[in-house]
């Protein structure tokens, strides 16, 4: 017991910092995006023996989602899903310490000031914590083939970003040796993804989605210029200003590489994720520091003070929230309006053989029922490979006796350019309204019958 007592006081900050975490996503993980809905419903159909990019579509490497399936194997909850990143956040936190002690308070102060964008459950925020930890390894001068390793996983985690960041570090580390020992690294966990691939027969699918399509994704979901994309600009050019100054400096390859977190989406949940990784690097370089340690006291109010800024706004949602006895969604908070949503919605479709839903919620409602996810619980444009909307058309055309459950709400809002930035596949609407006949509404989704 004396043991215990000892380990928990000489880690105090981590433990602390889980129960902070956990607390906040306890409170406000119905404010979290659809991001995190979609990951833990990629994760759930893992643990029912479904094959991401066959059975149903994603757009990255998919360590994330194999790598958070693995409690839900024990109990397949959204809880569970939670709780499972916050541990991983607090291994993050933990290695971001170890590396420049309490200035850490610095970079949750960058990350709060956005809202808790880094705070959700994604393949980003995975590739972020990754880097963080390659940081610390990079930092102490570890072995290559372990830094090599873990470059691998970030490629797993997101190739968009970890291919570019291993280019980068190669350039930064100016020794051919290192550059073989590293590349040994990098092939362990590639190697195996590879074998998975060519097992499930999905190689071909995954090139699509995750590389062709890629030129759909970007035509069809970038951000309108904004000041974030000015901030970003500037911290690139002052990235590349340093690595001029400091070429041997590899930390610098890092942050310069993770401007790949805002392209082609440039938005403040994203760039967060670049800004938080340049802020690192400069607090480990010491260009940022504290010049008495005391400060610290008062930079862990401001930050609490964000925190309660961060909260209110999102504390009505909470206070007219109740336990859910969804299935799969037990022990976490539903609002008491979108609870009676949700029944009435399931109620509905109770009575139908076939349905599929055109909504950024139609996952939610899937899971509930025990359905498989597939391909249409997704239904963003450029996540459907090279041409995907073409591909989703046909597949709808051969579709006979189903109801389609359209949020015609936010169609209509994108059509009339009310809402901005928003994915939802539009023209795989208009061809179902044009294809299929309407037949009655439940809350705010429309639904079409095609015979």
């Amino acid at each position: 017991m004396e043991k215990i007592i000892l380990f928990i006081k000489k880690n105090i900050y981590y433990f602390f910092f889980f129960f902070c975490l956990f607390i906040t996503f306890f409170i406000l993980y119905n404010n979290l995006g659809y991001d995190a809905l979609w990951e833990y419903g990629m994760s759930h159909a893992i643990t029912k023996g479904l094959l991401p990019y066959n059975d149903f579509n994603t757009v990255s490497t998919p360590l994330f989602i194999f790598l958070f399936s693995i409690g839900l194997f024990i109990y397949d909850s959204f809880f569970v899903f939670l709780l499972e990143f916050c541990l991983f956040y607090s291994i993050v936190f933990y290695f971001l310490y170890k590396m420049i002690g309490k200035k850490t308070i610095f970079v949750f102060l960058v990350m709060n000031i956005f809202l808790f964008s880094s705070f959700i459950p994604s393949y980003n925020t995975l590739s972020f914590g990754l880097i963080v930890i390659i940081l610390y390894f990079e930092k102490n001068k570890s072995s290559d083939y372990l830094i090599g390793f873990l470059l691998g996983l970030l490629i797993l985690s997101k190739h968009t970003i970890g291919i570019p960041i291993f280019i980068l570090t190669c350039i930064g580390t100016f020794n051919f040796q290192r550059i073989i020992k590293r590349l040994i690294g990098v092939i362990g966990p590639i190697i195996v993804f590879l074998i998975y691939l060519f097992l499930t027969h999905s190689f071909f699918s995954f090139i699509d989605l995750c590389f062709l399509g890629l030129f759909d994704f970007g035509s069809k979901n970038a951000v309108s210029f904004s000041p974030i994309h000015v901030l970003c600009i500037i911290i690139f050019f002052i990235n590349m200003f340093f690595i001029l100054k400091n070429k041997n400096n590899i930390l610098l390859y890092y942050s310069l590489g993770s401007i790949m977190f805002t392209i082609p989406i440039c938005d403040i949940s994203h760039s967060v994720y670049y800004l938080s990784i340049f802020f690192i690097v400069l607090l480990c370089m010491d260009i940022i520091y504290l010049k008495r340690d005391n400060y610290i006291y008062f930079y862990i109010l401001f930050f609490i003070l964000l925190l309660f800024i961060n909260i209110l706004p999102r504390m009505s949602s909470f206070t007219q929230a109740r336990l859910s006895n969804f299935n799969h969604y037990q022990f976490t908070l539903i609002h008491e309006v979108g609870k009676e949503i949700t029944e009435n919605v399931l109620n509905r479709v109770s009575s139908y053989d076939n349905y599929v839903f055109i909504s950024y919620k139609g996952m939610f409602f899937d899971i509930i029922a025990d359905r498989d996810i597939t391909y249409f619980d997704i239904p963003l444009t450029g996540n459907y490979g090279y041409k995907g909307t073409l591909k989703m058309m046909n597949k709808v055309h051969n579709m006979h006796d189903y109801y389609f459950l359209i949020d015609y709400e936010m169609y209509n809002g994108i059509k009339r350019k009310e809402l901005k930035n928003e994915q939802l596949d539009v023209d795989l609407i208009e061809y179902i309204i044009h294809n299929s006949k309407r037949i009655g509404k439940v809350e705010d989704l429309v639904i079409y019958y095609k015979k």
